[in-house]
């Protein structure tokens, strides 16, 4: 099999599982189900920060990151015990995946690059990002406006610019680090850092616009 056809297959697949595993988290009536998913998605990634490179990274910024983690995951739990908090934790999570599926499908035949930081991530890849972030907050809109009070399309934007601030960060952390991936957790995708990292900081500007 072709080395690339069979690496975009181990990432669909992985990624399948993993969104799959958070849905049903999300929705089972079983919500030690749901703690128990996030405790686990902590730990990945608290593990992962613990094990980067002493040589790179220093103890203050390994430090501040646990925390970092530590309270992106409170605050999402905290957003799931709210009224109607299953609907926004899904909001939150397709706001992310919105940014991310924009960013990666347009910035693909994008020429311009944003930063070294993120080598590939070009303006186009941005655009990309806010366009369907954008539409995804009309769609929410529309669906949801008798349930909740909330300009989705406001937030949309907000989540679009955490997204993208979030994997910057992340992205710095790991050039420091002098690696590409965060671990080998999640085949395909890298480590739990690498799929969560534009999560962490969303979740928080989330929960303060909220």
């Amino acid at each position: 099999m072709n080395p690339n056809i069979y690496n975009y297959f181990i990432r669909f697949a992985s990624g399948l599982i993993y969104i799959s595993l958070f849905i049903y988290s999300i929705f089972s009536p079983h919500t030690i189900l749901f703690q128990l998913f996030i405790i686990l998605l902590a730990i990945g990634s608290i593990y992962e920060i613990i094990h980067f490179n002493a040589m790179y990274l220093k103890n203050t910024i390994r430090f501040f990151l646990i925390v970092y983690v530590l309270i992106s995951f409170f605050i999402f739990n905290t957003i799931k015990s709210l009224e109607y908090g299953n609907i926004l934790i899904c909001v939150l999570l397709i706001q992310v995946c919105a940014s991310d599926i924009g960013g990666y499908v347009v910035g693909s035949f994008g020429k311009n690059y944003f930063s070294k930081i993120s080598p590939n991530k070009t303006y186009e890849g941005i655009a990309g990002s806010m366009i369907l972030c954008i539409i995804t907050g009309f769609i929410f809109n529309q669906l949801l406006h008798q349930l909740l009070d909330v300009n989705f399309i406001y937030i949309s934007i907000w989540m679009c610019l955490a997204s993208i601030t979030g994997d910057l960060i992340m992205s710095k952390i790991k050039r420091l680090n002098k690696k590409n991936e965060s671990g080998y957790f999640l085949p395909g995708h890298g480590g739990f850092i690498d799929r969560l990292d534009s999560l962490l900081l969303a979740t928080l500007v989330y929960y303060l616009i909220i």
